[in-house]
């Protein structure tokens, strides 16, 4: 019996010593072979002590840890010499494992079926190597044995997948998701509790998507990559713009006609691409990022501005409670979380819009395409020749709309 895991071996005697984890294959297995003395061991082998260490079983276990197990997580104590085994690796793996740990105790070397499930084992001569990288374009590659759960790179495009296949939600080491050029309409939720660092959906069909999945805990504090070009999309995802830590968002060859003004909350965001779309304005809160590159090429941008003499609103109705919290919070950069602030409140500071002088307004008037674009933080732009830009605002005061309007 062999897992692949990592492995840390801790030295009771000197807990002080640093302990650093190990790509590992562990082995139960008996020394020497003859049946009549047959001892039962666990080897540990490592690319660095191919040889392997060696911890006797009988009557050498001090305790096993196993309440973790679930996790994929255990720790082994033995007695002599007085070292902690901990190993982590697939749940599914490390139960088996387990299993035949119990039958090593009791000196068996077969299961209930009579399979041999020990053997005798006494070096690795060749390092198992630990697989990573997978990269499927057709069924007549996909594994067999189903999707290593040691992957940190998965790709599996142009195979008209309808649907995530679920061994995805398992790898917990996934960094890398492509799925591109298939036909998927829906992503359940589970993607969300994966730590993805980019994911690639473009060519797909998730004009009726849910995106709950981008709001797991895990993904929203993770992606730094998201492609969702060439999706159908008739509208902008406002779970998107919860994503703390996107640099790079490709948006590109949908029909989107209107970017929320909560694209504001993507402080991270360096590369944008949303060519190709039938957007007519942006929302003026898009100049408080700093892109590197944007493209905006391919859109239905007017010649000329909607409105050039819009009519001032009236400003004499009193702001709300809530939204007079919310400026408080925005005005002085006081930290928050939904443990301190009502869930309203919290909507209101990460979706409601901003003044040009950055004064929160919640139920103020959306002015269509009354500015010109004037990014002063973008280092490079991608539009139509002779094509200019507008952006939608809004205003707090009398002050502001004669100040930045056309």
């Amino acid at each position: 019996m062999r897992i692949i895991c990592e492995t840390t071996i801790v030295n009771r005697a000197y807990p002080q010593a640093k302990n650093r984890a190990q790509k590992s294959t562990v082995a139960i297995g008996t020394h020497p072979p003859n049946k009549e003395n047959t001892e039962f061991y666990i080897l540990v082998f490592t690319a660095q002590n191919k040889t392997g260490i060696r911890f006797k079983i009988k009557e050498n276990l001090q305790k096993v840890f196993t309440k973790c197990l679930q996790e994929g997580k255990m720790t082994i104590s033995f007695k002599v010499p007085e070292h902690d085994l901990q190993i982590k690796c697939d749940p599914v793996q490390l139960k088996a494992f387990m299993n035949v740990l119990k039958l090593a105790l009791e000196g068996k070397t077969t299961n209930e079926d009579g399979r041999s499930v020990i053997s005798h084992v006494t070096k690795v001569t060749k390092h198992e190597p630990v697989k990573t990288k997978l990269v499927i374009h057709s069924r007549k590659d996909y594994p067999i044995k189903g999707l290593p759960r040691t992957l940190t790179h998965l790709e599996m495009s142009g195979m008209k997948f309808c649907r995530v296949d679920n061994q995805v939600y398992l790898l917990k080491n996934l960094k890398h998701l492509d799925l591109n050029t298939n036909i998927i309409e829906k992503i359940p939720d589970q993607l969300g509790t994966l730590r993805l660092r980019d994911i690639n959906l473009s060519s797909n069909k998730l004009a009726g998507s849910s995106w709950k999945w981008l709001l797991g805990d895990e993904l929203s504090r993770s992606l730094f990559t998201l492609n969702l070009s060439d999706n159908e999309l008739t509208f902008f995802p406002n779970a998107v713009t919860k994503l703390k830590v996107l640099t790079k968002l490709v948006i590109s060859k949908n029909k989107i006609k209107k970017i929320p003004f909560s694209i504001r909350n993507l402080k991270y965001l360096r590369n944008f691409d949303v060519s190709s779309n039938e957007l007519e304005s942006l929302p003026q809160n898009i100049n408080l990022l700093r892109f590197d590159t944007i493209n905006l090429c391919d859109n239905l941008f007017p010649s000329e501005p909607l409105n050039r003499n819009p009519e001032m609103p009236s400003f004499n109705s009193m702001p709300s409670l809530f939204v007079l919290a919310a400026r408080r919070v925005i005005c002085h950069c006081i930290p928050y979380s939904p443990a301190t602030l009502p869930r309203i409140i919290i909507d209101t500071i990460e979706f409601a819009p901003l003044c040009p002088c950055r004064m929160l307004c919640y139920d103020s008037i959306v002015h269509e395409k009354v500015q010109l674009l004037r990014p002063s933080r973008w280092a490079s732009i991608s539009m139509d020749r002779n094509q200019d830009v507008y952006v939608d605002s809004v205003f707090c005061s009398q002050k502001c709309f004669k100040l930045n309007r056309c």
